[in-house]
């Protein structure tokens, strides 16, 4: 048997053709380094990173998961520290805390938590042609993020400030006391920009904002202590064996706030104006029918101005005996007072 050699080097220089170029065509798909730990493509100490755990049909649809799961982590990281400081900030002050008082306060905080993603970047989509999806990492450099957020954050420092001064500055308790309320509401915002902040540069924070960050952590105490310091002086004009007085002086004292009964200097004075409202109309037969209307204007005085004033009407009422129907209107506005006077007092001073 004879072999035409150049007819066999023509075939194997063809085989070998067709075999290079599929290789070419179908090259070896290689694993990006960010999957699946991204860290290890974006070390801790740099950077925060995230990716779609799931894989998705398009690559479009990855970026957004990455993009979500990376402001996921962000938001409950930042609602999660800052519920634990200001609870305990809370217990430290009132001794203990009730499960409606948490769940309020988480809520707030949830509300205020903002993340807005700085500097935020992906990696190329990566397709994994084994289940047929895609992935992305999305990252953000520390340094760069910190140097974007740092502007809105002396805005929010210089904002607080304004306020927390203001009421620094004011002699009168409860104006004070206000002020210190609408400065922890705008505070809380600010606190969670500072602890989004922290996630990226903890250091320059503590550089920058030490002395914001002790103010904010301190407001509860401040009006506790106000409250405790800074008694009211109740006086009662009109009253019936001390219904109404009794009433406005338990609502007081059982909120938190202290009473006096002795009138200085330092005290806020709580001005108690009651009225009966009085008629009487023959019954026909000769006796006086007593008519009564009762109603209560409360006003507390500081510096000799009203800064809260509070008022309640009771059902008209009749009888033959004056003094019932006086004792009877006294308690139905006593009961009135105990039931709305502290929470709208309340929420004046909480600016509500």
């Amino acid at each position: 048997m004879t072999f035409n050699l150049s007819k066999v080097q023509f075939i194997l220089s063809f085989t070998l053709t067709i075999f290079f170029t599929a290789c070419v065509s179908t090259p070896k798909e290689e694993k990006p380094v960010w999957l699946p730990l991204t860290n290890k493509a974006f070390p801790n100490s740099l950077y925060l990173s995230a990716r779609n755990a799931v894989g998705m049909k398009s690559s479009s649809e990855a970026i957004t998961q990455a993009s979500n799961a990376l402001g996921g982590y962000i938001k409950t990281t930042i609602a999660s520290e800052l519920s634990r400081e200001m609870i305990a900030e809370e217990k430290n002050v009132n001794g203990e805390t009730s499960f409606s008082t948490e769940e309020i306060l988480k809520e707030n905080i949830r509300t205020a938590v903002n993340v807005d993603l700085v500097a935020l970047q992906f990696t190329d989509p990566f397709y994994n042609a084994k289940n047929k999806s895609w992935y992305v990492c999305a990252f953000i450099e520390k340094a760069n993020a910190y140097k974007q957020l740092k502007p809105e954050l002396e805005n929010q420092k210089a904002e607080f400030l304004e306020i927390y001064n203001k009421a620094q500055n004011k002699p009168d308790c409860f104006t004070k006391i206000r002020l210190l309320n609408e400065c922890k509401k705008q505070g809380v915002k600010f606190r969670a920009a500072l602890k989004y902040a922290e996630l990226f540069s903890p250091e320059l924070i503590a550089q920058n904002f030490a002395s914001e960050k002790k103010k904010l952590t301190e407001i509860d105490a401040k009006i506790a202590e106000l409250m405790i310091k800074n008694s009211i002086f109740v006086s009662v004009q009109n009253d019936t064996d001390d219904f109404i007085k009794s009433a406005i002086i338990s609502a007081l004292t059982s909120s938190g706030y202290t009473v006096t009964t002795v009138k200085s200097k330092n005290s806020s004075i709580l001005n108690v104006a009651v009225s009966y409202n009085e008629k009487t109309q023959d019954d026909g037969i000769g006796n006086n029918i007593y008519i009564m209307t009762p109603s209560v204007i409360v006003s507390l005085l500081e510096t000799k101005q009203t800064v809260f004033s509070f008022a309640t009407q009771g059902t008209q009422a009749l009888s033959y005996n004056q003094q019932t129907l006086k004792n009877k209107s006294a308690q139905e506005l006593a009961s009135s007072i105990k039931e709305k006077f502290v929470k709208e007092f309340d929420a004046f001073l909480k600016g509500e």
